[in-house]
């Protein structure tokens, strides 16, 4: 008993620090699109709606069962609060265009960048991750069927 319980603890750690590291080295994340708007303020211009349009087709080209994330970067604002929100919300009004245009139905990732890229102006990044878990979704969470 004594010897089965150490090599209990050997093969979990090797499970907790092997597989999600051989996991992301063999899918890494993949970036799809990075859009940055024409103008000194960023809308859904004709310019970022075709940029949209042609990373939709790349998306759709993806294997299912990556995770969209859609990352806005927004530099406006008077606290890193406010400029959180406006970057939440350059990613909305992608995710928003290209469910409405392209029927896009895979679950996906809002977020905003955790720093300023693009020579700060803002952008829009389209990456896809690898889905280490796909037995359970937080958007699902709340949908089981259980009696």
């Amino acid at each position: 008993m004594r010897r089965l319980i150490p090599a209990c603890l050997v093969i979990a750690l090797g499970v907790l620090t092997g597989a999600p590291a051989f996991a992301a080295e063999k899918q890494p994340r993949e970036e799809v699109a990075f859009i940055r708007s024409s103008g000194e303020t960023f809308s859904l211009d004709r310019s970022v709606r075709k940029q949209l349009d042609a990373a939709a087709a790349r998306v759709a080209a993806r294997d299912g069962r990556r995770i969209i994330m859609i990352e806005g970067g927004a530099r406006r604002g008077g606290s890193d609060e406010e400029r959180a929100r406006n970057s939440l919300n350059l990613a909305m009004m992608a995710e928003k265009y290209l469910r409405r245009s392209h029927s896009l139905s895979r679950d996906i990732l809002l977020a905003a960048a955790p720093e300023p890229t693009g020579k700060g102006r803002e952008f829009i990044r389209i990456l896809t991750l690898p889905d280490d878990f796909t037995a359970v979704h937080v958007s699902r969470a709340g949908t089981s069927s259980q009696p």
